[in-house]
């Protein structure tokens, strides 16, 4: 059913990456990686510069094992949001399984780091 939303949706308004977005993580759980790379590209020529498309991409290449293109997307990401935390942790995991752990665990620290900036704002805002 929800794919069926999802293509309604995107019959509506196909120039909707949020909803190509939605569609390709849909098809990510599914195991349908190929559709899943499909859609998540369509998002990215829509929005090339959207962090979260960006990590989304680089997400479901790191699924499967395209390290390269994994690296690619969520250095991309990082470089549009550099506080995008989810993007410096694909980063991560995507630098240890090329071995590149020194750059993982500097990627990883920096995460970390962004997640606490967050916190503190949250907590100034009365939110966190």
């Amino acid at each position: 059913i929800a794919e069926e939303l999802f293509r309604e949706a995107l019959e509506k308004n196909p120039e909707d990456d949020q909803t190509w977005v939605a569609l390709g993580s849909l098809f990510v759980v599914l195991g349908k990686h190929k559709k899943a790379l499909n859609c998540l590209n369509r998002a990215n020529e829509l929005s090339p510069d959207k962090a979260m498309v960006l990590h989304s991409l680089g997400a479901a290449y790191g699924n499967v094992n395209d390290n390269a293109k994994c690296i690619k997307y969520e250095l991309a990401a990082v470089e549009a949001d550099p506080g995008f935390a989810p993007a410096l942790d694909g980063l991560g995991v995507a630098l240890h399984r090329v071995h590149r752990i020194t750059d993982a665990i500097d990627v990883f620290k920096e995460g970390d780091n962004a997640r606490v900036v967050i916190h503190d704002a949250q907590v100034l805002r009365g939110v966190g």
